[in-house]
């Protein structure tokens, strides 16, 4: 096994701990009843000079106020993560395009004859 590898995700997974303790103490003590908690965790990739940083997310949590799981957000950032960018930009212009002419129409009543 590649040492370089392992070690990030050791700490990952300590800090994962240490993080589950910090819940277990505040909730629900410190957290408004009601108060969703998103937890977003995972290894920053750090690479040469003129490439793209990198995020590998591991756990992206939805909690209650008490600290109780609700749902698992992972997969839906993972998917969202890997959506082609140009067609996110083109689908926002074309977005933008369409709201722009909602928003300039002009309201002509229907006569009936």
């Amino acid at each position: 096994k590649d040492e370089m590898v392992e070690l990030p995700h050791a700490i990952f997974d300590c800090q994962e701990k240490l993080l589950k303790k910090i819940m277990d103490k505040c909730c629900p003590h410190d957290v408004p009843e009601g108060t969703k908690i998103a937890l977003l965790g995972g290894i920053q990739v750090n690479t040469p000079l003129g490439t793209p940083e990198y995020f590998l997310p591991k756990v992206f949590h939805l909690m209650d106020s008490n600290g109780v799981f609700e749902k698992d957000l992972t997969e839906a950032l993972l998917e969202e993560g890997n959506r082609d960018i140009k067609e996110v930009i083109r689908e926002k212009r074309l977005q933008a395009k369409m709201d722009n002419l909602k928003a300039h129409l002009a309201d002509v009543p229907i006569m009936e004859g």
